[in-house]
């Protein structure tokens, strides 16, 4: 009996040891969301990027094209992911055999790294809604999409950047949730929230096919191991009618000196300034605290044909530069915009084809003209005033007694 309880301590240990490493790698190598400070994550990739295009060709038999690209939900991703974990399980072995420590200790270190990288995420993703830099307002060719024309990320996409309010009610619930991460004695509660949050995000990831199903995957099981007392004192409480409450005991550093509470004070200062000056900085710098309202190039919109000797019924100036022509049959072509002459318009097709498009605007009316795959274009659009669109109305009914069918 002793012996099994010896081996079930090291196999505890060694889980901890490799859950340590694993989670510690993924957040170094691949997911901090680091913008105004240098960000040594795009030089790690790039290394080790070859690495993972080879085990994914000569282990796993992927084609020679694979190109091992380590982004989001990317089968170079996945092959990272099952590397880190190899190479976390032998350094745990390792760990295990040759350096002495308290398993507490691991533990109380791993929540620390976990609950403040889950509040630089929050955070950020947080602010990201309240300035509306996460779901913009749908672009000028997806309001004029038929719905059953779009996708359904892009579908659910659209329908979050309609709402101004609810990006801020969200986002104000994630920032709460992250600040109170940063306290011992909010940080289950907070995780609780956390992983209300993540559930709900991966369910929308997986049912509307949205490519972060890995990272909010991960976020959700951090989330998970911060607030797994709380789900533990849940289940004793209603599965095994322990009534009182759990006394919840974990290792943290004795600080009794005044020069160590002073070091603790100034380290963790710092850590969350340094988070709260990624979080924000970049909003002041750039003068931008509601992304709709960021301003658009002069053509950028949509156009209602008026006159035309083609099958073009609109077409579109998108804000990431991008000309689309919308046709009688709900079919769209994009074109890349290279260049915005005083009056040309510079454009690329996906096989680096070169067009000029010669344009003249008066008022709210566009006249165009040039040639397209040898096609002739003369097209004439007038301006269509978006925010009178039903979708981009702020409206609110508190009773349906004034709503208009």
């Amino acid at each position: 009996m002793e012996k099994r309880n010896e081996e079930n301590k090291l196999l505890i240990k060694l889980g901890v040891n490799v859950l340590f490493i694993f989670i510690t790698g993924y957040i170094l190598f691949f997911s901090l969301p680091i913008y105004s400070f240098y960000n040594p994550q795009k030089v790690i990739v790039t290394l080790i990027q070859p690495i993972v295009r080879w085990i994914g060709i000569h282990f796993f038999g992927l084609d020679t094209n694979f190109t091992g690209l380590i982004i989001s939900d990317s089968q170079g991703l996945l092959i990272f992911l099952f590397l880190l974990l190899v190479i976390s399980f032998f350094i745990g072995l390792l760990w295990l055999k040759f350096i002495p420590y308290h398993i507490e200790k691991v533990k109380y270190w791993m929540k620390i790294i976990i609950s403040y990288y889950l509040s630089f995420v929050l955070f950020i993703y947080g602010a990201n809604k309240i300035f509306k830099c996460q779901f913009y307002e749908p672009e000028p060719n997806i309001l004029f999409t038929p719905l059953g024309y779009l996708s359904k990320d892009i579908l659910y996409w659209s329908a979050l950047g309609s709402s101004y309010s609810y990006n801020i009610i969200i986002g104000l619930v994630q920032i709460i949730t992250a600040f109170f991460l940063f306290f011992k004695k909010s940080r289950i509660i907070a995780a609780t929230a956390a992983v209300v949050l993540f559930v709900n995000i991966v369910i929308i990831n997986f049912t509307y096919d949205i490519s972060v199903k890995v990272f909010s995957s991960f976020l959700l099981f951090i989330s998970i191991i911060i607030a797994f007392p709380l789900f533990k004192f849940i289940y004793l409480f209603f599965y095994k009618e322990q009534r009182s409450l759990p006394t919840y005991k974990e290792w943290s550093p004795q600080r009794k000196s005044k020069k160590s509470i002073l070091i603790y004070v100034i380290l963790k200062t710092l850590v969350i300034g340094g988070i709260l000056f990624e979080t924000f900085f970049i909003y002041f710098k750039e003068n931008a605290f509601n992304g709709d309202k960021v301003p658009k190039y002069s053509l950028f919109g949509a156009y209602q044909v008026f006159s035309s000797k083609t099958s073009i019924k609109r077409f579109f100036f998108h804000s990431g530069g991008y000309f689309i022509i919308q046709e009688n049959n709900e079919n769209m072509k994009d074109y890349k915009i290279m260049a915005v002459y005083s009056e040309a318009i510079k454009l690329k097709d996906y096989n680096d084809q070169i067009y000029y498009l010669n344009y003249r605007m008066v008022n709210d009316t566009i006249y165009l003209q040039g040639m397209i795959n040898s096609t002739p274009i003369f097209v004439n659009g007038k301006k269509i005033d978006l925010k009178k669109l039903p979708l981009l109305q702020n409206q609110f009914h508190l009773t349906i007694d004034n709503i208009k069918e």
